[in-house]
C-alpha cells in the first residue's frame, strides 16, 4: 500500500543530512526577492476570507507567467536553484534522491 506524507515531511526530508554550518553566498537582490515572494504568500495564505473560493485560488496562483506562480516558479528555476552546490543538486535528484522523500505528498492521493 502507497504511502502518502505531510506537506512538511517533503520539505524536512533529508535536512538533518546537511551541515548547518556549510554557508552558501547569495545576492541582497535574490534574498530580498525571495523574501518579498514568501511575505506576499504569507500576506494571502494566512486569512482564509482572501481565498473563500477555488476561484480565488485559482486566480491568486496564476500561471508560470503571471500571479504567484510565476514568482515561485521565477524563485526555483531562475534563481535558488543555481545558488545550490552541484552536490546538493545531485542528491536532490540529478544523481541520487537523498533530500527527495521517497514517499509521495498527499495531494497524489486519487481523490476517487
Amino acid at each position: 500500500m502507497q504511502e502518502y506524507t505531510s506537506v512538511e515531511d517533503q520539505v524536512l526530508y533529508g535536512l538533518d543530512k546537511i551541515n548547518k554550518d556549510r554557508k552558501v553566498e547569495i545576492s541582497l537582490h535574490d534574498l530580498v526577492f525571495v523574501v518579498k515572494t514568501i511575505e506576499e504568500l504569507n500576506r494571502f495564505f494566512h486569512q482564509p476570507m482572501h481565498y473563500p473560493s477555488l476561484d480565488d485560488v485559482v486566480k491568486y496562483m496564476g500561471n508560470v507567467n503571471t500571479g504567484a506562480y510565476s514568482l515561485i516558479y521565477r524563485m526555483q528555476y531562475k534563481m535558488l536553484w543555481d545558488y545550490l552546490p552541484e552536490d546538493i543538486k545531485n542528491q536532490m535528484g540529478w544523481e541520487t534522491e537523498e533530500l527527495v522523500n521517497p514517499n509521495p505528498p498527499y495531494y497524489f492521493q486519487s481523490k476517487d
